[in-house]
């Protein structure tokens, strides 16, 4: 039955992303075993996160805090407010955390040292929609931007630190078209891809870097076009692959990254679950720790499952930025190449010239500040 169950999704899933592999190629994956949940009982939180720092264990939060646990589920530290939606990245010095203040209606981000003092919030600017999912990305420059997934497919990537340090002021990097019905995001960093899922739909995936094209492609599709029973809603990224949870069909879906495409690997019931809608995984040397949200609260599991990470080519070194210019007068692609008139007798007065291929070109100091608008077509 299972073995059959999981032809079904794999020939579904290749007909949706026009990948499937050989047949000896799938026989040696290895497919899971089934999922083993504790015995306790649902802890009763709305979101909650496993951490991969020997300081906590994992972070949590409900209407009255946001509360960093150590591995018995004590409270180390809290902080207290309404938040909802959840993301983090780790660092050095400790804890980025990013979530939504519900009464001010605004994201907001917050860093918490390894001896668990919070840090000032930074909170964005209050958004011309509802905040329906966030989730953080760090670049290869180790910039850290925050995606908001709204209402109605819109979206925005803003900028708001680095290595997780808080910038001052976040800065609006981008808006973004992105499926109705979405609510759940996430971001692999090496990869520099981020998943969003459309509920009814399935799971995407998009270029997360900044200046990427944003071009989408699926990972699995609603039947009959791929393995989903009723859709897609959160999902948990690990090295080489997707856990998502098909909510409504208490279901969780493994899928391994191939140089082509994804392959579905099947199902797991999710028995005894309300409509869990999040998800959170931590590799460890037995398999996944797993920590599972629904509508009664948190529930930790283990999964003997190990994607082969896919081999990538080594990213090219990235030099940080010294100093950026504003945006060039006409909308859209327009700013491109630039050229350097040095000043030999005072270095200082050089000039950057940039070209808006749509009007002309834009002169700058060694600033970034506009000194001509040169608009000769």
């Amino acid at each position: 039955m299972y073995a059959h169950l999981q032809r079904k999704l794999l020939l579904a899933t290749c007909i949706a992303l026009a990948a499937c592999q050989s047949a000896g190629e799938r026989a040696a994956i290895h497919a899971p075993a089934a999922l083993s949940l504790s015995d306790s009982a649902p802890v009763a939180v709305e979101a909650a996160r496993l951490l991969r720092t020997d300081a906590f264990d994992r972070v949590e939060l409900d209407g009255r805090g946001l509360r960093l646990l150590d591995r018995n589920g004590q409270v180390l530290t809290q902080l207290s407010g309404r938040f909802e939606g959840l993301d983090q990245r780790e660092g050095d010095a400790g804890l980025l955390l990013a979530t939504v203040e519900r009464k001010r209606q605004q994201a907001m981000l917050v860093g918490v040292n390894n001896d668990g003092q919070w840090g000032e919030p930074l909170f964005l600017p209050r958004t011309a929609f509802a905040i329906e999912g966030l989730c953080l990305f760090r670049d290869a420059g180790r910039n850290d931007f925050l995606f908001l997934v709204g209402e109605e497919g819109i979206g925005e990537q803003w900028l708001v630190g680095n290595g997780g340090q808080l910038l001052g002021e976040a800065r609006r990097v981008r808006g973004l078209s992105l499926p109705p019905a979405s609510g759940h995001c996430q971001v692999d960093d090496e990869a520099a891809r981020l998943f969003v899922n459309e509920e009814r739909v399935g799971l995407w995936a998009y270029p997360a870097d900044a200046e990427a094209p944003l071009e989408r492609v699926p990972v699995d599709l609603r039947a009959p076009f791929g393995g989903l029973e009723e859709g897609a809603a959160g999902m948990a990224l690990v090295p080489g692959g997707v856990l998502l949870l098909d909510a409504e069909a208490a279901a969780l879906r493994l899928y391994q990254e191939h140089a082509d495409g994804w392959q579905a690997l099947g199902a797991l019931a999710l028995e005894g679950f309300d409509e869990p809608e999040q998800i959170s995984a931590r590799a460890t040397p037995q398999g996944l720790e797993l920590l599972l949200v629904d509508n009664a609260g948190s529930r930790q599991a283990t999964l003997d499952w190990a994607p082969r990470p896919l081999e990538r080519k080594q990213p090219l070194p990235l030099l940080p930025a010294e100093g950026e210019s504003g945006p060039v007068p006409s909308l859209g692609d327009a700013a491109d190449d630039p050229a350097i008139w040095i000043n030999r007798s005072e270095p200082g007065a050089s000039r950057v010239l940039g070209t808006d291929k749509k009007g002309g070109l834009v002169v700058y100091d060694l600033e970034g500040r506009q000194v001509q608008d040169l608009r000769v077509g």
